[in-house]
């Protein structure tokens, strides 16, 4: 594999007649029992591979059917339906991964379906789910890896690279959201905004009120995780230009991540695309993967804002300049996530506020009356957002 290879991976993504924007939503999920909101097991009886097993039952009792099913060392790990993928994260955090979809509406529609039979069978095995970024009780050192070569040897690798690998191996739950691109050009755009406004969209997505145990009262906890796993796999910045990300630049960001897990029988170029694991990560489409896992009305609010800015990128960034913000889209005054997160001036707060202000007077803008009306409940307080999140 070289630099070529990913380049040409990354080109596969372009979508010619590209009309509208689909989003791509994934959310994960914590299964917990209801007193304690412990983390239910993998293994045993009433672990998440027996839900999974019940769950693929109730999906064949209606309309989406299973059409396969994953196995991994003889063990179930995940299935999917035409409408979704279900797959586990490393200590059996549920992701549902939607089939693109035009609007959050659709989003809606595809999610309450799936938890719908997620609950009736929950309420069978006496557990409930939790929306959360971090594990709402228990601490990694009680959380065991599924059954997955991958993860085992990840596991392995972080406990002697970088401070918080095993926090986010077991203890994170996430909400990201992918968009398409028509070229490379279209590619450059769109990686710029979503790097530039990463930290904005952690704003509108922060739901960790407890880390390791703990009450946290630290803004953007989960992306601080991240951030410490291995700085060869996160650094993407000195990568970028004022132009954004071409493809072989981000290949270049992919090659310079050492290899701590071999493909083995997955796709080559596929596996080091999935090793990094920047803030704004590329594979045939651009995922955002900053937001905290969060009740439904919060992805449907954060779908929104996502779909509104990169509808139309030029339109979003010509908006943002006129207010002032020039600067921070073509990456000026360092990481931007680093500054967001220290805040540690009146002024940087500040400025941190005003880009959010903007940003969401410029999704009112952009969005249709359906979603103006949807939002309204949500983001108008643009200076105090927990409540939303919250709720």
């Amino acid at each position: 594999m070289n630099r070529e290879d990913l380049a040409a991976r990354l080109r596969e993504g372009c979508r010619k007649n590209l009309q509208g924007t689909q989003l791509g939503i994934e959310l994960e999920r914590f299964i917990v029992d209801p007193v304690t909101q412990r983390a239910v097991p993998y293994y045993g009886e009433r672990g998440v591979e027996e839900i999974l097993l019940a769950l693929m039952e109730e999906e064949n009792k209606g309309a989406r059917r299973v059409t396969s099913k994953t196995m991994s060392e003889g063990h179930c790990i995940g299935y999917e339906t035409a409408d979704y993928s279900i797959t586990l994260e490393p200590a059996a955090q549920l992701e549902i991964s939607a089939r693109p979809v035009c609007d959050v509406f659709a989003y809606r529609d595809i999610y309450e379906a799936f938890e719908e039979r997620l609950l009736r069978v929950l309420k069978r095995f006496g557990w409930e789910i939790a929306a959360y970024g971090y594990q709402p009780a228990s601490r990694v050192d009680d959380l065991a890896i599924i059954p997955k070569e991958r993860y085992r040897l990840m596991d392995a690798a972080f406990k002697t690279i970088g401070h918080y690998g095993r926090c986010m191996m077991r203890g994170t739950a996430s909400t990201q959201i992918s968009v398409d691109y028509a070229d490379e050009e279209d590619f450059a755009r769109k990686y710029r905004l979503a790097y530039a406004l990463r930290t904005v969209f952690a704003d509108l997505c922060d739901n960790m009120p407890v880390f390791e145990g703990a009450p946290n009262t630290k803004p953007h906890m989960r992306l601080e995780i991240w951030q410490h796993v291995d700085p060869a796999r996160d650094d993407v910045h000195q990568y970028m230009t004022e132009g954004g990300m071409t493809f072989d630049a981000y290949a270049d960001f992919v090659l310079h991540a050492p290899q701590i897990v071999p493909a083995g029988e997955e796709n080559e170029v596929e596996h080091a695309l999935s090793m990094v694991f920047p803030d704004v990560r590329a594979k045939h489409y651009i995922e955002i993967r900053v937001g905290d896992s969060m009740p439904l009305k919060g992805i449907m609010a954060y779908g929104i804002v996502v779909r509104a800015l990169f509808s139309d990128v030029r339109a979003a960034e010509d908006f943002l300049c006129s207010r002032g913000f020039s600067g921070a889209l073509r990456g000026e005054a360092a990481d931007q996530r680093e500054a967001g997160d220290r805040a540690e001036t009146e002024n940087q707060a500040d400025g941190q506020a005003a880009l959010r202000t903007a940003v969401l007077e410029y999704v009112y803008s952009a969005c249709t009356a359906r979603e103006r009306e949807f939002l309204d409940g949500h983001y108008r307080d643009f200076t105090h957002l927990e409540h939303f999140v919250r709720q």
